[in-house]
């Protein structure tokens, strides 16, 4: 299975999916629920804002849609009462020969002691090594983050070393050492009932370029306009996932 034909990861209490418009809001609540702990340990967190929220989202949701990413961000939903508790991420690693994927994640505080990021790390770590074959996931955690790394032992990941200077602290601002913990073995996992979904095959639908012969997708939601210091890119009015890019200056197209 290839990571972008995702639609869905599914365990006992969580949905876990790529983002959507319209997410920013809950996604954003809980972001402000959590804001001093994530503060603690997140660089993002210490500026924060809807308006934020909503362009990092769709900055996400183009990637997943491009697929153009070695970033794979997800919304993680409480089955229970339908709110996002969090985000997470599966990042691949950039060396080709070796093929492993690093986990990211943060939950709502009013979510947190329920049990609910071992169920997720637990999933992440399933899809990664049994449906995408990858040879190894692991987890970066500073070692005062106690909490993740009791996560990380509940999910069965091993210790393995800790790299001296190895990221800022966020709350000092100064260097401090990563532990790294590893799953390479399905069986070290907890037994949590986990499956998956893939997209429709009509959720995109390839249709043949006659200018250039070019493939291109076409997208099933409608894609936002970006902008930069310099340039406005403005989506194809048939949702194609291209891009008229404008000069903003004398927005005349380049």
């Amino acid at each position: 299975m290839d990571m972008y034909d995702l639609k869905q990861i599914e365990t006992p209490r969580l949905l876990i999916r790529p983002p959507e418009k319209g997410d920013e809001i809950d996604l954003y609540n809980s972001i402000t629920n959590s804001l001093e702990s994530l503060k603690r340990w997140m660089p993002w967190a210490k500026e924060t804002s809807l308006e934020k929220t909503k362009t990092t989202l769709e900055s996400n949701i183009y990637e997943w849609e491009s697929r153009n990413s070695k970033d794979f961000p997800l919304i993680v939903i409480n089955k229970e009462d339908n709110k996002i508790i969090c985000d997470a991420t599966i990042l691949k690693s950039s060396d080709p020969k070796i093929t492993y994927h690093e986990l990211g994640f943060w939950v709502d505080s009013r979510y947190q002691g329920k049990g609910l990021i071992t169920e997720l790390v637990t999933a992440l770590a399933k899809f990664s090594l049994e449906n995408l074959n990858e040879k190894r996931v692991q987890l970066r955690i500073q070692p005062e983050n106690t909490k993740s790394i009791a996560v990380a032992k509940r999910c069965g990941f091993e210790y393995e070393l800790t790299l001296q200077n190895a990221c800022t602290d966020c709350q000092s601002d100064l260097v401090d050492d990563v532990k790294i913990f590893s799953c390479c073995d399905i069986n070290q996992l907890p037994k949590i009932q986990t499956k998956w979904q893939n997209k429709d095959n009509n959720n995109n639908n390839i249709i043949q370029n006659q200018k250039n012969g070019d493939l291109i997708s076409r997208n099933s939601t409608a894609m936002s306009i970006l902008n930069t210091n310099n340039l406005i890119l403005l989506p194809d009015p048939n949702n194609y996932l291209i891009y008229n890019i404008l000069n903003k200056t004398n927005l005349k197209s380049i």
